[in-house]
Protein backbone atom coordinates (compact mmCIF):
# COMPACT_ATOMS: atom_id res chain seq x y z
CA UNK A 1 0.00 0.00 0.00
CA UNK A 2 1.43 3.51 -1.01
CA UNK A 3 1.83 6.24 1.73
CA UNK A 4 -0.32 9.28 0.73
CA UNK A 5 1.44 11.42 2.00
CA UNK A 6 5.00 10.38 0.78
CA UNK A 7 4.03 8.06 -2.16
CA UNK A 8 7.38 7.75 -3.16
CA UNK A 9 8.76 5.84 -0.15
CA UNK A 10 7.39 2.47 -1.80
CA UNK A 11 9.46 3.24 -5.31
CA UNK A 12 12.37 1.15 -5.76
CA UNK A 13 14.68 2.49 -8.11
CA UNK A 14 16.40 0.32 -10.29
CA UNK A 15 19.83 -0.83 -10.19
CA UNK A 16 22.27 1.70 -10.95
CA UNK A 17 19.85 4.42 -9.71
CA UNK A 18 18.92 6.22 -6.61
CA UNK A 19 16.27 8.50 -5.07
CA UNK A 20 16.75 12.14 -6.59
CA UNK A 21 17.42 14.28 -3.25
CA UNK A 22 14.09 14.90 -1.64
CA UNK A 23 12.40 12.84 -3.87
CA UNK A 24 10.11 11.47 -0.92
CA UNK A 25 8.54 13.99 0.17
CA UNK A 26 8.40 16.51 -3.09
CA UNK A 27 7.61 13.95 -5.88
CA UNK A 28 3.94 14.10 -7.21
CA UNK A 29 1.08 11.66 -5.72
CA UNK A 30 -0.08 11.23 -9.29
CA UNK A 31 3.48 10.15 -11.76
CA UNK A 32 5.16 8.89 -9.22
CA UNK A 33 7.59 7.12 -11.32
CA UNK A 34 11.42 6.11 -11.47
CA UNK A 35 11.78 9.11 -13.67
CA UNK A 36 10.36 11.33 -11.50
CA UNK A 37 11.87 10.31 -8.49
CA UNK A 38 15.34 8.38 -9.41
CA UNK A 39 18.40 9.64 -10.98
CA UNK A 40 21.21 7.94 -12.93
CA UNK A 41 24.00 6.76 -10.11
CA UNK A 42 27.17 9.56 -11.39
CA UNK A 43 30.28 7.04 -11.45
CA UNK A 44 33.56 8.86 -11.18
CA UNK A 45 35.49 5.26 -11.87
CA UNK A 46 39.50 5.03 -9.87
CA UNK A 47 40.61 8.12 -8.47
CA UNK A 48 44.37 9.17 -10.15
CA UNK A 49 46.67 9.35 -7.07
CA UNK A 50 47.83 12.52 -5.67
CA UNK A 51 51.45 13.28 -6.02
CA UNK A 52 53.51 11.41 -2.88
CA UNK A 53 50.16 10.25 -1.66
CA UNK A 54 48.97 6.26 -0.64
CA UNK A 55 45.51 6.15 -1.66
CA UNK A 56 44.81 2.00 -0.11
CA UNK A 57 41.23 1.95 0.00
CA UNK A 58 40.05 3.79 -3.54
CA UNK A 59 38.04 1.17 -5.60
CA UNK A 60 36.79 1.41 -8.86
CA UNK A 61 33.01 1.87 -9.25
CA UNK A 62 32.57 4.55 -7.00
CA UNK A 63 29.85 6.93 -6.92
CA UNK A 64 29.06 10.45 -6.10
CA UNK A 65 29.51 11.71 -2.42
CA UNK A 66 31.98 8.96 -1.60
CA UNK A 67 34.85 10.05 -0.16
CA UNK A 68 38.15 8.63 -0.21
CA UNK A 69 41.45 8.91 2.39
CA UNK A 70 44.50 9.66 1.76
CA UNK A 71 47.57 9.77 3.84
CA UNK A 72 51.29 10.24 2.51
CA UNK A 73 54.42 7.87 1.30
CA UNK A 74 57.39 7.68 3.79
CA UNK A 75 59.26 10.98 3.60
CA UNK A 76 56.35 13.34 3.17
CA UNK A 77 54.17 14.92 5.40
CA UNK A 78 50.05 15.75 5.41
CA UNK A 79 47.26 13.76 4.00
CA UNK A 80 43.45 14.32 2.82
CA UNK A 81 40.00 13.54 0.59
CA UNK A 82 39.04 12.63 -2.59
CA UNK A 83 35.15 12.95 -3.31
CA UNK A 84 33.53 12.02 -5.92
CA UNK A 85 31.03 15.29 -7.18
CA UNK A 86 28.13 14.99 -9.03
CA UNK A 87 29.81 16.30 -12.23
CA UNK A 88 32.29 12.98 -12.24
CA UNK A 89 35.04 13.93 -11.14
CA UNK A 90 37.11 13.67 -7.63
CA UNK A 91 37.79 17.40 -6.12
CA UNK A 92 40.63 16.89 -3.78
CA UNK A 93 41.31 18.74 -0.26
CA UNK A 94 44.75 18.38 0.87
CA UNK A 95 47.94 17.53 -0.14
CA UNK A 96 51.49 15.58 0.22
CA UNK A 97 54.52 17.66 0.19
CA UNK A 98 57.77 16.14 1.15
CA UNK A 99 59.95 16.82 4.19
CA UNK A 100 62.35 19.32 3.82
CA UNK A 101 64.80 18.94 6.92
CA UNK A 102 67.60 21.25 5.36
CA UNK A 103 71.20 20.72 4.35
CA UNK A 104 73.12 17.94 5.59
CA UNK A 105 75.42 18.45 8.56
CA UNK A 106 78.82 16.90 8.89
CA UNK A 107 79.34 14.99 12.03
CA UNK A 108 81.49 16.52 15.16
CA UNK A 109 84.38 14.49 15.64
CA UNK A 110 84.16 12.82 18.96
Amino acid sequence: MANPSFPCLNLSCPEGYRYKPFSATMCPAQGCTESSCCTKDVVCGTPATPSRAELPACLSGLTQGMVCTFGCTVGSIGGGTLICTSAGIWNQSGICEAVDCGPARSPSPV
